[in-house]
């Protein structure tokens, strides 16, 4: 049992997954390990945390938006790296004006007559 700031936690396994079980005075939370070892985060654990593919990490790291650390064939990210993206990301870095399909009948309209 540790203390994680305002809960009191414990670490358990369930089918080879361990995690870390969080309580406060009105609910428990229970939090993947990736999420917890020292500075380092699984980078899938990360980006499928944020709901995007591994092929949008793949991207963000292609372009150097976002670094990670390979270690024997499995990438992390480190705590400091994910605030510093959000960090950016909050401040409107990485802002694109959305592009909205057009229609058929909308392509129509702006074809020239004949």
């Amino acid at each position: 049992m540790s203390n994680c700031g305002l809960f009191s936690c414990s670490l358990f396994s369930v089918q080879k997954i361990t995690l870390l079980r969080c309580t406060d005075s009105m609910q428990t939370h229970s939090i993947p390990s990736h999420e917890t070892a020292g500075n380092l985060v699984s980078f899938d654990g990360w980006i499928n945390s944020l709901d995007k593919t591994r092929t949008t990490g793949w991207r963000w790291r292609k372009d150097g938006l976002i670094k990670s650390v390979n270690i024997f064939g499995k990438l992390y990210i480190t705590r400091e790296e994910i605030t510093k993206f959000e960090r950016r990301a909050l401040a409107g870095e990485f802002y694109k004006e959305a592009i909205t399909p057009s229609t058929r009948l909308t392509a129509a309209k702006s074809e020239p007559a004949l």
